[in-house]
């Protein structure tokens, strides 16, 4: 079997992932408008933009949003889902991974979901924070800085 890393295909993949932007943003505008106050899915899409799309102003818009609606006087109860770490996947039933992508601080892991956390035998605590190099063969560790 070859070992080698194929950059190129990698690359595509990252392509196909971006050209897809378009479809998620046409389908979560459309939920928005049939459920308005959807705190849940509101706050998924968020995560989406601003963890995956780097897209933190729109992010920042529909938290900002989500946390008007939850302080309303009427949903005081349902603000337990403002904890990021109480939401993050949320009955996905995905194993997700979010990290850092700044210039000064790129790979390190910023949350991982219920599912991730079953799958890779880790505690939230014991990877948040770590380079998620530490969670990939040595062939891909070498490299994976230099495709974020």
């Amino acid at each position: 079997m070859d070992k080698r890393l194929d950059v190129n295909r990698i690359h595509d993949f990252g392509v196909q992932i971006s050209n897809s932007y378009q479809d998620v943003n046409e389908v979560a505008k459309y939920m928005m408008s049939l459920f308005p106050n959807h705190v849940v899915f509101q706050r998924i899409y968020a995560s989406f933009l601003g963890d995956v799309m780097n897209n933190e102003n729109e992010a920042i818009e529909i938290l900002a949003r989500v946390k008007a609606y939850l302080e309303s006087a009427n949903n005081m109860h349902k603000l337990n889902y403002l904890n990021e770490d109480k939401f993050f996947g949320y009955n996905t039933g995905t194993a997700i991974i979010t990290i850092t992508v700044t210039p000064r601080d790129i790979g390190n892991i910023t949350n991982a979901s219920y599912e991730c956390m079953k799958l890779l035998g880790y505690r939230h605590k014991e990877i948040k924070g770590k380079n998620v190099r530490t969670l990939m063969p040595k062939i891909l560790q070498d490299n994976h800085d230099s495709f974020l």
